[in-house]
Protein backbone atom coordinates (compact mmCIF):
# COMPACT_ATOMS: atom_id res chain seq x y z
CA UNK A 1 0.00 0.00 0.00
CA UNK A 2 1.08 3.49 -0.04
CA UNK A 3 -0.50 7.05 -1.67
CA UNK A 4 -1.11 5.15 -4.78
CA UNK A 5 -2.04 1.65 -4.48
CA UNK A 6 -2.17 -0.44 -1.02
CA UNK A 7 -2.06 -3.85 -2.36
CA UNK A 8 -2.37 -4.67 -6.20
CA UNK A 9 -2.44 -8.22 -8.01
CA UNK A 10 -0.76 -7.97 -11.35
CA UNK A 11 -2.53 -7.49 -14.46
CA UNK A 12 -2.25 -11.35 -14.91
CA UNK A 13 -3.56 -11.93 -11.48
CA UNK A 14 -2.18 -14.24 -8.78
CA UNK A 15 -3.18 -17.67 -6.64
CA UNK A 16 -3.86 -17.14 -2.71
CA UNK A 17 -3.47 -20.24 -1.82
CA UNK A 18 -4.44 -22.25 1.80
CA UNK A 19 -1.95 -24.58 2.15
CA UNK A 20 -4.00 -25.97 5.52
CA UNK A 21 -7.66 -26.42 3.18
CA UNK A 22 -6.73 -26.26 0.17
CA UNK A 23 -8.60 -22.86 -0.90
CA UNK A 24 -7.27 -21.35 -3.53
CA UNK A 25 -8.06 -17.85 -5.81
CA UNK A 26 -6.93 -18.28 -9.12
CA UNK A 27 -6.54 -15.51 -11.60
CA UNK A 28 -7.11 -12.76 -8.95
CA UNK A 29 -6.45 -9.28 -9.94
CA UNK A 30 -7.48 -6.39 -6.79
CA UNK A 31 -6.22 -3.30 -5.50
CA UNK A 32 -6.82 -1.73 -2.81
CA UNK A 33 -5.83 2.40 -2.13
CA UNK A 34 -4.75 4.78 0.62
CA UNK A 35 -8.22 6.29 2.28
CA UNK A 36 -10.30 3.02 1.01
CA UNK A 37 -12.68 0.61 3.20
CA UNK A 38 -13.32 -2.44 1.40
CA UNK A 39 -15.26 -5.17 2.50
CA UNK A 40 -15.19 -8.49 1.71
CA UNK A 41 -18.03 -10.70 1.68
CA UNK A 42 -18.89 -14.80 1.15
CA UNK A 43 -20.01 -17.99 2.40
CA UNK A 44 -18.34 -19.62 5.03
CA UNK A 45 -14.98 -21.82 3.00
CA UNK A 46 -15.26 -18.92 0.47
CA UNK A 47 -11.96 -18.29 1.46
CA UNK A 48 -11.75 -14.62 2.59
CA UNK A 49 -9.58 -15.52 5.17
CA UNK A 50 -7.33 -17.17 2.61
CA UNK A 51 -7.53 -13.60 0.78
CA UNK A 52 -6.87 -11.65 3.77
CA UNK A 53 -3.71 -13.99 4.88
CA UNK A 54 -2.66 -13.32 1.29
CA UNK A 55 -2.90 -9.79 0.61
CA UNK A 56 -1.39 -9.14 3.63
CA UNK A 57 2.09 -11.65 2.99
CA UNK A 58 0.41 -13.68 6.23
CA UNK A 59 1.09 -16.32 3.55
CA UNK A 60 2.79 -16.98 0.56
CA UNK A 61 1.07 -16.81 -2.71
CA UNK A 62 1.02 -19.64 -4.84
CA UNK A 63 1.57 -17.78 -8.37
CA UNK A 64 1.42 -14.48 -9.62
CA UNK A 65 2.69 -11.33 -7.80
CA UNK A 66 2.20 -8.78 -5.13
CA UNK A 67 2.48 -5.40 -4.64
CA UNK A 68 2.21 -4.10 -1.05
CA UNK A 69 3.09 -1.78 1.91
CA UNK A 70 5.99 -2.53 3.51
CA UNK A 71 3.97 -1.69 7.09
CA UNK A 72 0.84 -3.67 7.34
CA UNK A 73 -1.19 -4.91 10.23
CA UNK A 74 -3.80 -8.13 10.40
CA UNK A 75 -5.88 -9.22 12.92
CA UNK A 76 -7.13 -12.75 11.79
CA UNK A 77 -9.98 -14.62 13.30
CA UNK A 78 -7.44 -16.34 15.77
CA UNK A 79 -5.38 -13.60 16.70
CA UNK A 80 -1.57 -14.16 17.62
CA UNK A 81 -1.15 -13.11 21.58
CA UNK A 82 2.25 -13.13 23.68
CA UNK A 83 2.41 -15.13 26.76
CA UNK A 84 2.33 -11.51 28.62
CA UNK A 85 0.96 -8.35 29.55
CA UNK A 86 -2.02 -6.33 27.49
CA UNK A 87 0.32 -3.96 27.95
CA UNK A 88 3.13 -6.18 25.99
CA UNK A 89 0.55 -7.43 23.59
CA UNK A 90 -0.57 -3.46 22.81
CA UNK A 91 3.26 -2.75 22.06
CA UNK A 92 4.59 -5.78 20.69
CA UNK A 93 7.94 -4.87 20.77
CA UNK A 94 7.47 -1.01 19.60
CA UNK A 95 8.70 1.81 21.94
CA UNK A 96 6.01 3.16 24.26
CA UNK A 97 4.61 6.08 22.92
CA UNK A 98 1.89 7.48 26.00
CA UNK A 99 -0.85 9.13 23.70
CA UNK A 100 -0.97 6.65 21.08
CA UNK A 101 -1.21 3.64 23.01
CA UNK A 102 -3.99 5.35 25.57
CA UNK A 103 -5.77 6.53 22.12
CA UNK A 104 -5.12 2.44 20.62
CA UNK A 105 -7.07 1.52 24.28
CA UNK A 106 -9.49 3.42 23.32
CA UNK A 107 -10.60 3.14 20.06
CA UNK A 108 -10.17 -0.36 20.50
CA UNK A 109 -12.99 -0.03 23.57
CA UNK A 110 -10.88 -1.83 26.33
CA UNK A 111 -11.17 0.66 28.79
CA UNK A 112 -13.81 -0.88 30.66
CA UNK A 113 -12.14 -4.51 30.53
CA UNK A 114 -8.97 -3.14 31.55
CA UNK A 115 -10.58 -1.46 35.23
CA UNK A 116 -12.24 -5.16 35.37
CA UNK A 117 -9.02 -6.92 35.06
CA UNK A 118 -7.07 -7.33 38.09
CA UNK A 119 -3.54 -5.98 37.34
CA UNK A 120 -5.22 -3.18 34.48
CA UNK A 121 -3.10 -3.25 31.75
CA UNK A 122 -0.34 -5.19 33.58
CA UNK A 123 -2.66 -8.46 33.30
CA UNK A 124 -1.02 -11.83 31.79
CA UNK A 125 -3.32 -13.02 29.35
CA UNK A 126 -1.78 -16.34 29.29
CA UNK A 127 -1.11 -18.39 26.86
CA UNK A 128 -2.74 -17.74 23.46
CA UNK A 129 -5.19 -15.32 25.24
CA UNK A 130 -6.87 -18.22 27.76
CA UNK A 131 -7.33 -15.63 30.48
CA UNK A 132 -9.71 -13.35 27.79
CA UNK A 133 -12.96 -13.81 26.11
CA UNK A 134 -13.09 -14.29 22.15
CA UNK A 135 -14.18 -10.72 22.36
CA UNK A 136 -11.03 -9.21 24.35
CA UNK A 137 -8.59 -11.40 22.25
CA UNK A 138 -10.23 -9.65 19.16
CA UNK A 139 -9.68 -6.38 20.81
CA UNK A 140 -6.41 -6.68 21.80
CA UNK A 141 -5.23 -7.87 18.72
CA UNK A 142 -7.25 -4.47 17.06
CA UNK A 143 -5.07 -2.18 19.60
CA UNK A 144 -2.34 -3.49 18.76
CA UNK A 145 -3.17 -3.20 15.34
CA UNK A 146 -4.18 0.41 15.90
CA UNK A 147 -0.87 1.17 17.87
CA UNK A 148 1.21 -0.46 15.02
CA UNK A 149 0.01 2.71 13.02
CA UNK A 150 0.47 0.73 9.60
CA UNK A 151 -0.63 1.80 6.28
CA UNK A 152 -2.85 -0.76 5.18
CA UNK A 153 -5.14 -3.40 7.66
CA UNK A 154 -6.10 -6.23 7.32
CA UNK A 155 -9.48 -7.48 9.74
CA UNK A 156 -10.59 -10.90 9.15
CA UNK A 157 -14.49 -10.76 10.86
CA UNK A 158 -13.44 -8.62 13.64
CA UNK A 159 -16.61 -7.36 14.39
CA UNK A 160 -17.92 -10.74 14.49
CA UNK A 161 -16.64 -11.19 17.82
CA UNK A 162 -18.12 -8.32 19.84
CA UNK A 163 -21.75 -7.95 20.54
CA UNK A 164 -23.78 -5.27 18.36
CA UNK A 165 -23.01 -2.29 20.60
CA UNK A 166 -19.73 -2.98 20.68
CA UNK A 167 -19.52 -3.81 17.14
CA UNK A 168 -20.63 -0.15 16.22
CA UNK A 169 -18.61 1.53 18.42
CA UNK A 170 -15.59 -0.34 16.82
CA UNK A 171 -16.90 0.46 13.22
CA UNK A 172 -16.87 4.12 14.18
CA UNK A 173 -13.99 4.81 16.53
CA UNK A 174 -11.45 2.49 15.02
CA UNK A 175 -12.38 1.17 11.36
CA UNK A 176 -13.88 4.10 10.05
CA UNK A 177 -11.45 6.27 11.31
CA UNK A 178 -8.31 4.60 9.89
CA UNK A 179 -9.94 5.34 6.66
CA UNK A 180 -11.47 9.41 7.22
CA UNK A 181 -8.92 10.50 9.46
CA UNK A 182 -6.09 8.53 8.85
CA UNK A 183 -5.98 7.82 5.43
CA UNK A 184 -5.30 3.77 5.08
CA UNK A 185 -6.19 1.05 3.28
CA UNK A 186 -8.52 -1.25 5.26
CA UNK A 187 -9.89 -4.43 4.00
CA UNK A 188 -12.56 -6.18 5.99
CA UNK A 189 -13.94 -9.44 6.05
CA UNK A 190 -17.26 -9.75 7.55
CA UNK A 191 -20.17 -11.94 7.71
CA UNK A 192 -22.23 -8.98 8.97
CA UNK A 193 -24.05 -7.82 5.79
CA UNK A 194 -25.39 -4.49 7.91
CA UNK A 195 -21.96 -2.72 7.10
CA UNK A 196 -22.44 -2.78 3.19
CA UNK A 197 -24.41 -0.13 2.44
CA UNK A 198 -22.40 2.42 4.88
CA UNK A 199 -21.13 5.58 3.69
CA UNK A 200 -17.59 4.75 4.75
CA UNK A 201 -17.38 1.39 2.52
CA UNK A 202 -15.59 2.52 -1.07
CA UNK A 203 -16.64 -1.14 -2.72
CA UNK A 204 -17.51 -4.68 -1.49
CA UNK A 205 -15.97 -7.91 -3.14
CA UNK A 206 -17.91 -11.19 -3.16
CA UNK A 207 -15.88 -14.17 -2.52
CA UNK A 208 -17.24 -17.39 -4.43
CA UNK A 209 -15.61 -20.40 -6.00
CA UNK A 210 -11.97 -19.65 -5.73
CA UNK A 211 -12.28 -16.20 -7.40
CA UNK A 212 -13.75 -12.90 -6.60
CA UNK A 213 -17.21 -13.15 -8.40
CA UNK A 214 -17.42 -8.94 -8.40
CA UNK A 215 -16.28 -6.04 -6.47
CA UNK A 216 -18.17 -2.94 -6.83
CA UNK A 217 -19.71 -0.28 -4.62
CA UNK A 218 -22.69 -1.99 -2.63
CA UNK A 219 -25.40 -0.07 -4.90
CA UNK A 220 -23.66 -1.45 -7.88
CA UNK A 221 -23.43 -4.62 -6.29
CA UNK A 222 -26.86 -4.73 -5.76
CA UNK A 223 -27.88 -4.61 -9.60
CA UNK A 224 -25.70 -7.33 -10.69
CA UNK A 225 -27.25 -9.35 -7.72
CA UNK A 226 -30.53 -8.45 -9.10
CA UNK A 227 -29.85 -9.92 -12.91
CA UNK A 228 -27.99 -12.46 -11.91
CA UNK A 229 -24.36 -11.58 -11.86
CA UNK A 230 -23.82 -12.32 -7.81
CA UNK A 231 -25.14 -14.39 -5.71
CA UNK A 232 -28.65 -13.10 -4.11
CA UNK A 233 -27.63 -14.44 -0.94
CA UNK A 234 -24.49 -13.05 0.08
CA UNK A 235 -25.09 -9.14 -0.67
CA UNK A 236 -28.67 -9.17 0.92
CA UNK A 237 -29.59 -7.58 4.33
CA UNK A 238 -27.73 -8.85 7.27
CA UNK A 239 -26.89 -8.19 11.14
CA UNK A 240 -25.54 -9.65 14.33
CA UNK A 241 -23.34 -9.49 16.83
CA UNK A 242 -20.88 -12.23 18.41
CA UNK A 243 -19.40 -12.01 21.78
CA UNK A 244 -18.27 -9.35 24.10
Amino acid sequence: AGPDAADEAAPGGAAAVDARAGAVFASLDLSVRSNELLLVVGAVGSGKSSLLDALSRARPLGGGELRVCRRRALVSQRPFLLNGSVHDNVLFGLDLQPARYEDALERAALRADLRALHAADSTLVGEAGVQLSGGQRARLALARALYSDADAFFFDDVLGAVDAHTGRELWERAITHLVVQRGKAVVLATHQLQWLPRREVARVALASGGRIAACAPYEQLQRLVAHGGAERGAVGEGGGGGGG
